[in-house]
């Protein structure tokens, strides 16, 4: 979902808070944990 949310223009804060997470930080180290082409591909999944 947080991924999902990124690549359609959602601010890291906005994802954080809907995640209940304490910090952006959080939020930040789960956005980067992956190559953003190996995430591309996987959100044309949900197309």
């Amino acid at each position: 979902m947080a991924t999902h949310l990124k690549f359609n223009g959602v601010s890291e804060s906005v994802i954080s808070q809907s995640m209940g997470h304490s910090g952006e930080a959080i939020t930040k180290a789960y956005l980067e944990d992956f190559g953003s082409s190996v995430l591309e591909e996987a959100m044309k999944q949900l197309n």
